[in-house]
Parts: structure tokens; sequence; C-alpha cells
């Protein structure tokens, strides 16, 4: 790492290693500047539902669907009430599947790919 005049240069992995590094400090909590963490969270979730997006798109390309829906609210059934949203929801040939989406490169560190795993 070379410095000149408060301009910094390195390679771009170890650029990446301490971008990662910071996110995952401010995700951690460790970093208290909260609209920082605040705009960082905003654009994750804006990645998580492009993500979900992405899927979406892919199923009505490559199945022969007869139900797709993406992002189905708790009341979307009035016989019974859902735990929580289901990103996505698939029927094929009269059975449902019940799609979902966990964007794992989103998650910083392994804490947070196992409370992904384990949440539902």
């Amino acid at each position: 790492m070379k410095a000149m005049r408060n301009l910094y240069t390195c390679s771009e992995i170890v650029f990446l290693f301490l971008l990662v590094g910071i996110i995952a400090d401010i995700a951690d909590g460790n970093i208290s500047n909260k609209e920082f963490k605040e705009k960082l969270f905003e654009h994750i979730k804006k990645m998580h539902l492009e993500f979900e997006a992405d899927v979406e798109s892919l199923l009505d390309k490559n199945t022969s669907y007869q139900f797709l829906k993406r992002g189905v609210h708790e009341t979307f059934f009035k016989e019974f009430e859902l735990p929580g949203e289901i990103d996505i929801l698939l029927v094929i040939e009269g059975m449902a599947f019940v799609i979902e989406c966990k964007a794992f490169a989103l998650q910083f560190n392994l804490s947070g790919m196992l409370y992904e795993t384990q949440e539902n």
C-alpha cells in the first residue's frame, strides 16, 4: 500500500478484503454511523428484492406454471394465516412450491449465513 497526500493505492483484492471488513463491522454494529448504516441496509434490501425478481423471471421463462407470484403477504390466503411473507409462490400441475430466496453473497460472515438458513 502506498500513500501520496491522502491518496492510497492498493491491489484490488486488498481493497475488496478491506471493504468486506468494513461492511462486516457495520453489520455487526461495530461502526456507529447510523446514517451510513441505514443507507447500506437500504441498498442490501434493494439487492435482495432484485435477486427475488431475477429468480421469478427465471421461473417465468423456464417453467410451465399455473400460478406464479412474488411477495405473497400474510393476508393473501383467506383460509389460513401465514407466519410471514412468501418470497415466491409457484404452482405447477397442482403442486405448490414455496420459494424462500436467500442471497448468501449478501451475507458478510458465517453467522449471517447461519441466521438466514435457520430463520424459517
